[in-house]
């Protein structure tokens, strides 16, 4: 993220943990909760997609940088990107976590 948006404050960070293949997901979740005026990239209520894409083919990667281009919410962690369903997420969790008390170091809470 931009140092601008990082600076700004932000009331809460939240981190939607996704896997690569879960775009059309995404997009519903875009098209919902995500359209509300106190949710944004910049907003008072900041939500990025953390997706695990370590070793990620290069189709996926492709596909994640295209959405990232257009999209902007996306947080790309060092997390294989074929974890296995058991700790995939919970390391995903815990990527999220380290990066946003960084990233929002402004946050009153910071979710997942």
């Amino acid at each position: 993220l931009p140092s601008a948006v990082r600076m700004q404050q932000v009331f809460v960070a939240i981190g939607v943990i996704s896997a690569p293949e879960y775009a059309r997901r995404r997009l519903a979740l875009r098209a919902t909760w995500m359209r509300w005026p106190n949710v944004a990239l910049t907003g008072p209520v900041t939500a990025q997609f953390v997706i695990r894409s370590s070793h990620a083919p290069p189709t996926i990667s492709k596909l994640l940088d295209h959405e990232q281009l257009i999209h902007g919410d996306i947080h790309r962690i060092d997390v294989l990107w074929n974890e296995s369903r058991l700790r995939g997420p919970v390391l995903s969790v815990a990527a999220w976590l380290s990066h946003a008390v960084v990233a929002f170091p402004s946050a009153h809470f910071i979710a997942k």
